[in-house]
């Protein structure tokens, strides 16, 4: 409602209060329905919310008896077509989902990542439940992964010493500007002027600066070709490639992705392994 005009009135709280409690004894629990029991002689509530209903932009998103999201063991939201978009859209969506982050939290060990961490780190909403996530997702068992660009996006948020204080594991790329003007907020993380000098030089997609509570150092995943092709993919190219070539070649993708980046012997390798796997199994349902 605060999103989409004037402070809610001591009235007006009381007959959202009243839909609330007719929507808990309806068996049609949707938010088209709570808009339907709400008093509103005016109707500058129902205006509000209209956006919100299958009949609004977002209803898809926000509106419906049961939503879509899965109860699978790994789990990624793509916001990519919302966080564009207004306050008014992004911060119910945001909120819808990290309701229901929270309410998967049973003790089960549980990782939760953040891509573009400035999005939520500075934002009056967002900010003070990752404080509060920060305190307590330990007691649960879980864990919380900021990803962001620049270090600076962490010193200028206000949640910067929590982060500071309880991200024990800190994982750095390497990036030539380390040695530069952002050579500052490398020493406040820990790193001594030689270790930003070899993070500064060291290998793109392959080595990391890991500094933790145990120690820190200078990690090489030491990839194949091969396999940098598939866990280094993550430009919108890249994406997009992998996407096309799984649509036009849905059996064969991952042949045609090692192709795309010049490595046949590995096509062919996979292919010849993907043909092995086919016929053991054609032998197995054929023996059983």
């Amino acid at each position: 409602m605060e999103l989409n005009g004037p402070p809610v009135t001591p009235d007006e709280h009381q007959r959202i209060a009243r839909a609330m409690e007719l929507l808990a004894l309806s068996p049609n629990r949707s938010l088209t329905t709570f808009v339907q029991k709400l008093s509103d002689p005016d109707g500058r509530l129902r205006a509000a919310l209209r956006q919100y209903t299958l009949g609004g932009t977002l209803g898809a998103l926000l509106d419906g008896e049961h939503d879509s999201l899965r109860e699978g063991r790994f789990e990624v939201y793509e916001l990519s077509h919302i966080m564009p978009l207004k306050e008014k859209a992004v911060v119910p969506v945001l909120l819808l989902l990290f309701h229901r982050i929270e309410q998967r939290l049973t003790g089960a060990r549980t990782l939760i990542t953040l891509e573009e961490a400035w999005l939520y780190l500075g934002h009056p909403v967002f900010a003070p439940r990752l404080r509060e996530w920060l305190k307590t997702l330990r007691k649960l068992h879980a864990g919380v992964v900021f990803v962001t660009q620049q270090l600076s996006d962490v010193f200028a948020s206000p949640l910067c010493d929590p982060i500071l204080e309880s991200c024990k594991t800190k994982i750095l790329l390497p990036t030539a500007e380390a040695t530069g003007a952002t050579r500052e907020f490398y020493r406040r993380v820990g790193l001594s002027d030689h270790q930003i000098a070899m993070l500064a030089t060291a290998l793109p997609k392959r080595e990391y600066w890991f500094q933790g509570p145990d120690g820190c150092g200078m990690v090489d995943l030491a990839l194949t070709d091969e396999e940098l092709a598939v866990v280094g993919a993550g430009s919108a190219d890249d994406v997009r490639l992998t996407r096309s070539l799984s649509l036009r070649h849905p059996d064969d993708f991952p042949a045609r992705i090692f192709e795309a980046n010049g490595l046949d012997a590995a096509a062919t390798r996979w292919r010849t392994l993907a043909g092995r796997d086919a016929r053991s199994t054609h032998e197995e349902l054929a023996i059983a």
